[in-house]
């Protein structure tokens, strides 16, 4: 906005000085007009924007109601095709699978759009688990095998063991 220099105000009379002030005030007043549209103008994108991420992101759940429903199918017929031959079932369990790699792979694009267009503030994976505070005891437990366990275990699966402490040890028994 270009300011003309205003003229000196102490030599001006009461009438221009009250007719400088209205000029100022209109041009704040259009200033002001002309940001207000931009704000209903940037507001109505917003909108157009959400319902739009709103529409992918109701495109995405049903996406996944339909793989998991093919999943079900897929599955339903290979149980089924299980106990008998049935050509028509094979042609449907291709057509099935087929159009459940389609549709994966298209939600997994959709998904990386999703991502790259609003990446979410959510960590993907879980964090790892925290180690105990210094300030609780630790208490260290070592289990060691017993040797009879080893004989019992090792006679019921047909081998024989030998074992020390540091040292397991298995052969086939041979067959007579």
């Amino acid at each position: 906005m270009d300011h003309a220099p205003l003229p000196d105000l102490n030599n001006l009379d009461r009438e221009a000085l009250l007719e400088l002030i209205r000029a100022q005030e209109e041009q704040y007043a259009s200033l002001i007009a002309v940001h207000d549209e931009e704000i209903r103008r940037l507001e109505a994108e917003l909108e157009l924007q959400r319902q739009a991420l709103s529409q992918q992101a109701d495109d995405l759940h049903s996406r996944s109601q339909h793989i998991e429903h093919l999943k079900l199918m897929v599955d339903k017929y290979r149980q089924t095709l299980f106990g008998r031959k049935s050509e028509k079932l094979v042609l449907k369990l291709e057509q099935l699978e087929f159009e459940l790699e389609e549709d994966e792979a298209t939600q997994a694009e959709a998904e990386a759009l999703a991502e790259r267009v609003s990446p979410s503030k959510e960590p993907k994976s879980r964090p790892g688990r925290k180690s105990l505070p210094e300030h609780l005891q630790r208490e260290l437990v070592t289990h060691t095998p017993r040797a009879t366990a080893a004989r019992i275990a090792a006679a019921s699966c047909g081998t024989s063991v030998t074992m020390s402490l540091n040292n397991w040890s298995m052969f086939r028994r041979a067959s007579r």
